[in-house]
């Protein structure tokens, strides 16, 4: 196998790491987009279901509803 020979295997290969590289940081910021888009609905999911609750405590005590009547 000749200089020129090694050479081009050596571009190759730099070649295909790079674009492994390249894949690998696209799927990890992928993952990452995909991940705070989850946390983020979480977080409005546990803030809404905080102010329903917060609502239905407020009429309780608004409107002195006995609780134990309607269960």
């Amino acid at each position: 196998m000749g200089k020129g020979e090694v050479k081009a295997r050596g571009a190759r290969l730099g070649n295909l790491a790079r674009v492994l590289c390249s894949q690998s940081r696209m799927v990890i910021s992928l993952f990452v987009l995909v991940l705070g888009f989850a946390v983020l609905l979480v977080a409005v999911g546990l803030i809404c279901l905080f102010w329903l609750w917060f609502f239905v405590v407020l009429l309780v005590v608004a409107c002195k509803i006995d609780l134990g009547n309607l269960l």
